[in-house]
C-alpha cells in the first residue's frame, strides 16, 4: 500500500520590503518488499 504527504512551507521575514518564500514537498512511501524482517548474522 502506498502513503503520500504533503509538506507546505511558507518562510517570511520581517524586513522592509517584507520578502516571502513557498516549497512544497510531496513524500511518496511505497511498500516494495513484502518480506518480513530478518538477521543477517545470527547469535547463539
Amino acid at each position: 500500500a502506498a502513503r503520500v504527504w504533503y509538506l507546505f512551507v511558507l518562510a517570511t521575514d520581517n524586513g522592509t520590503p517584507q520578502r516571502q518564500s513557498f516549497c512544497s514537498l510531496r513524500i511518496n512511501l511505497l511498500d516494495l518488499n513484502d518480506n518480513p524482517p530478518g538477521n543477517i548474522n545470527q547469535i547463539n
